[in-house]
């Protein structure tokens, strides 16, 4: 059986992907957020020694991937290099880790420009994107076998959406895509931990 860490459970992607994993019976499911509830471990991921500790416990390199779904705005640098350091230490080799389009400055220039309105700029680290981009760039020069997702501005529409899948920096064909359909893509990858290794993912519907 797959064993899973969701670090970010109680997100609305997760909670999607966490609940189609489930219905599967091929995944050991292990949820943890900064909040615990019924089925959610609380776990601080800006603490590495805890997060180290955790994966530790989880049975270091029987963990099948890591996957990532965090908002810790204004820390999501430090998130990165703690999660990395911590799976790096227990020995936990496969991240899937969830950022959002826009880091490589790959949309054309008039939605570039309406997102650095919005984010700000990708070249500065201060930003909303610019913290995506540094916290990408620290997985990127990891070690580990990563997948970054990079969705495409996200809806509550339903899922199930045809979509481009861009595993490259450049322009992106697509538009605005759902959390429910990030999710399905998601699932798919984690049945198929050797894909998209190394990889930097873009999502976008057609």
């Amino acid at each position: 059986m797959k064993k899973i860490v969701i670090l970010g459970a109680n997100g609305n992607i997760a909670q999607f992907v966490s609940a189609a994993l489930d219905q599967t019976g091929e995944f050991e499911i292990i949820k943890t957020s900064r909040h615990a509830s019924t089925d959610v471990t609380a776990l601080d991921v800006l603490d590495q020694a805890a997060v180290t500790a955790f994966l530790t416990a989880q049975g270091g390199s029987q963990i099948t991937a890591v996957y990532a779904n965090l908002g810790v705005h204004g820390h999501q640098v430090a998130a990165a290099k703690s999660v990395v350091n911590a799976m790096h230490a227990a020995g936990v080799n496969r991240l899937y880790w969830v950022t959002t389009a826009g880091i490589y400055g790959e949309f054309s220039k008039a939605t570039r420009e309406k997102w650095i309105d919005v984010l700000g700029d990708p070249s500065d680290p201060t930003t909303y994107f610019g913290e995506q981009a540094v916290s990408a760039n620290v997985i990127e020069a990891s070690d580990l076998d990563y997948t970054l997702i990079r969705p495409s501005a996200l809806t509550d529409d339903a899922g199930n959406q045809a979509i481009y899948e861009q595993s490259d920096h450049e322009l992106i064909l697509g538009g605005p895509i759902s959390r429910q359909t990030v999710a399905e893509w998601l699932v798919a990858a984690l049945h198929e931990p050797q894909a998209f290794s190394r990889s930097s993912v873009a999502l976008s519907t057609k």
